[in-house]
């Protein structure tokens, strides 16, 4: 559900919080919006006026209609709205809440009944921390407001083909997030995905909603959400919960070989604090885009799964498929037949660029969709994991006869931290197999078959596929840049740097990351006397006493 701004005044025209702010601060405007709070508090007064709007939310009552619609059990709510009026109603007996400030968490379990995931878009007046409390002045509005696109960009991958954005209390262009916002990503979703309730004359005359209308991609509704939800449970279609406990588990569905498993909501919860289940839900096959949507589409996976597994997209084949993906899917796929305990990882290595995060990606759905294991997705960014949690996934799917439990680790960590991890559970008699990703290794001296790299340069057949894949999505490869692919003149890291633009921050950063890695471990080994300067002129200073070894290993020189 997609809470705006206007839900306040649903019942009586006025938003009683919004004319509480301009009472005090603003008392002379004329507007009745939100836009009328940015630039009128001090910079030196921002805290104490939080405070004081947090006192009023605790003072105000909501809306009587919101009872009603708390108690249906949605799977994440996004809202512009800046109070905490709303939220006291959503935290029932059966359900926490999970509030979302920023781009950078990615919820384990995104659709999660139990734990809802509640997105702050401009965050709330309950916070005091920049990236969290609402823009006060134009130069902080305009900055949430990218984060805020970006946060809503997730909602046709949680959506799915096959679920519904309900909108209540959205005031247009009045609200924060605007129209011209907003309406990319209905136009991303399916026929009649997006139902607008509580419908003003504004949006009904607002020529991109009629568009929208005769494309029959939003329907308008007069009604309001609560009116409409009573009249469904009365007619039998729908159940509103109140304090009740949640008994569906929906969410859970886990199919193994010809057998449906439900994960007991108390593993679910726990388990998602440290990995993403691979549920059911990410099967779900998409339904036929354009090509001009297919290439939006493309676009946004690059930007995404660098950072987290785009599911959807590794249904439609947005995935280039490196030949190292053969090799790393049948040693996985050897392993969890065996009957044996796994006493080392398989570990993924190679230079920024070379694809091993997409790959793993690739693997996780791969092994899903053949519903013979269940898989666990441990991301890059995530917090580690907790080996207990995942003991008691494990547990679980031994006593349901689903295990072996793939678990694939993207944490770019010394192997060290895998061996240690995986033996915690082995030693528990836990039948798991571990796929995890480094940096590149070495590989002298050490004689490990499950190491497999991930080289950053094409082969042949590789460099002859890449270029028929990007021009399927009607990319142009110029000419120059054609004959260097082909040649494998270049590498996979700057064919995919120069012909898509999307992944060049990502690239970036990931070549920062590993160059500090790299720094790190020189000057461990330095300090461990294991490494010698090998220059001429560097042995002739030490051996003169003219320098010590630290003034090597300076950034300084």
């Amino acid at each position: 559900m997609f809470l705006g701004q206007d839900y306040l005044r649903l019942e009586s025209g006025i938003d009683p919080f919004l004319s509480e702010i301009l009472r005090k601060f603003n008392p002379n405007v004329e507007k009745q919006d939100y836009y009328q709070i940015i630039d009128i508090i001090a910079s030196d007064s921002i805290d104490s006026s939080l405070a004081w709007m947090q006192e009023r939310c605790n003072r105000l009552s909501p809306p009587s209609g919101l009872k009603t619609i708390s108690k249906y059990a949605w799977n994440g709510i996004y809202t512009s709205a800046i109070d905490l009026i709303w939220q006291e109603e959503f935290r029932l007996g059966w359900r926490s809440l999970q509030p979302i400030f920023e781009e950078k968490y990615f919820s384990p379990s995104p659709r999660n009944r139990l734990k809802l995931n509640c997105t702050y878009l401009f965050g709330n007046v309950g916070q005091s921390e920049k990236n969290k409390r609402p823009p006060l002045d134009d130069f902080e509005f305009i900055e949430r407001e990218q984060v805020a696109i970006t946060l809503v960009r997730r909602l046709p991958e949680i959506i799915t083909p096959f679920g519904i954005l309900i909108i209540e209390g959205y005031a247009g262009d009045r609200d924060w997030f605007t129209l011209k916002n907003l309406i990319p990503i209905i136009n991303k979703l399916n026929s009649k995905q997006t139902h607008i309730f509580s419908a003003t004359e504004e949006l009904k005359e607002n020529k991109l909603i009629s568009k929208l209308i005769e494309r029959e991609k939003v329907v308008l509704h007069e009604e309001n959400l609560a009116s409409f939800l009573s009249k469904g449970e009365q007619l039998g279609y729908i159940k509103l919960k109140g304090n009740k406990p949640l008994d569906e588990n929906l969410d859970h569905r886990i199919q193994i070989r010809e057998k449906v498993q439900y994960v007991p909501t108390e593993i679910w919860n726990k388990v998602s604090e440290s990995a993403t289940i691979l549920d059911d839900t990410i099967l779900i096959k998409p339904t036929a885009f354009s090509e001009e949507r297919r290439y939006y589409d493309f676009r946004t996976f690059l930007l995404e799964s660098s950072i987290r597994p785009i599911w959807t997209g590794y249904e439609r084949q947005f995935n280039f498929k490196r030949d190292f993906e053969k090799t790393l899917y049948k040693k996985v796929s050897s392993k969890l037949k065996s009957n044996e305990l796994q006493q080392e990882p398989i570990i993924l290595h190679g230079q920024t660029g070379s694809g091993k995060t997409v790959a793993l990606g690739a693997l996780a759905y791969k092994i899903r969709a053949e519903k013979k294991n269940p898989v666990l997705f441990i991301g890059r960014n995530a917090q580690p994991p907790q080996e207990s949690d995942l003991d008691m996934f494990c547990k679980w799917a031994e006593n349901n006869d689903a295990s072996p439990v793939l678990i694939i680790w993207d944490g770019m960590l010394k192997i060290e931290h895998y061996y240690s991890f995986l033996r915690k559970l082995v030693s528990r008699g836990r039948k798991v197999v571990l796929v995890s990703s480094s940096y590149r290794i070495n590989k002298t001296g050490i004689e490990n078959k499950n190491l497999i790299e991930a080289p950053i340069k094409l082969n042949k057949n590789e460099a002859s596929r890449f270029k028929k894949f990007i021009e399927s999505f009607g990319i142009v490869v110029r000419k120059e840049l054609k004959t260097a692919i082909e040649t494998r003149d270049d590498t996979f890291l700057v064919a995919l740097y120069r012909l898509l633009p999307a992944t060049r921050e990502h690239i970036r950063s990931g070549v920062q990351k590993e160059t500090k890695i790299a720094e790190k471990m020189i000057k461990e080994l330095f300090q461990k006397k294991e490494v010698v300067h090998k220059t001429l002129f560097g042995e002739a200073l030490l051996k003169a006493g003219l320098i010590e070894s630290d003034f090597l290993l300076s950034s300084e020189n």
